[in-house]
């Protein structure tokens, strides 16, 4: 980083606690916000490209990233999930933070996972079926992997915006109401719309279709009322 985008970002802590003590208004405070932020987006995206370039030469400096990134993740975790395959409590993660991220950075050194990190469990628990417990140490490495491989994509949009499966921020609910607006508007307009319901096979095969018979003829007999 350089000192002009250093400044910007000591400007932002400094808005932040005139903020909280009511000395600067919350727009002044995110407009100060969102001006480093593509700033500080592609320093980063070049450290990381710089690294990648110079990992044959400069292996420390590459692992020793890695290493910062998954002390970050391990730092964050929630305490009151189930502890992993291997055994491990979360809390315990989150409290040796800084020595468990060490041994991370050295397995990500070797260039191959741990056996350990791979393997998973299946319990049964009452009324979800079976789940499978992996270990927590793999899920954070494979979140620094998700998160370099979801950054890459947004940047250089690689998906449009109307993707919604498996996209942060995003959900079926999401999906849902976009596929609703755009389809009331264009009724509202008055034009023709025709949909396609494709891949139900599987949802219906599992819902019983005596309850799906009941909801139908309880919509017909609503619709027949207006």
């Amino acid at each position: 980083m350089n000192k002009e985008l250093l400044a910007k970002l000591k400007h932002k802590k400094e808005a932040y606690r005139g903020w909280k003590q009511g000395q600067v208004t919350w727009e002044q405070y995110r407009d100060i916000v969102r001006a480093p932020r593509d700033e500080v987006r592609k320093a980063k995206a070049q450290m990381e490209l710089n690294l990648a370039r110079d990992l044959k030469e400069n292996k420390k400096g590459f692992f020793k990233y890695i290493g910062v990134r998954s002390r970050g993740v391990l730092i964050t975790l929630d305490i009151h999930k189930s502890m992993g395959s291997d055994g491990m409590y979360p809390r315990v993660l989150r409290e040796l933070a800084n020595v468990i991220a060490r041994h991370l950075w050295s397995i990500t050194e070797t260039g191959r996972s741990a056996q350990g990190l791979e393997e998973s469990k299946c319990h049964s628990y009452l009324q979800e079926g079976l789940a499978r417990l992996t270990s927590i140490p793999g899920k954070v490495m494979e979140q620094l992997m998700l998160e370099t491989i979801s950054r890459h994509r947004k940047d250089k949009v690689v998906i449009r915006s109307s993707q919604h499966g498996f996209t942060k921020g995003k959900s079926c609910l999401t999906n849902l109401i976009n596929f609703c607006d755009e389809m009331t508007g264009l009724v509202d307009e008055g034009r023709a719309v025709d949909i396609a319901y494709l891949d139900f096979r599987k949802a219906f095969n599992t819902i019983s279709h005596k309850i799906l018979m009941e909801k139908l003829l309880m919509y017909m007999g609503w619709m027949s009322r207006q």
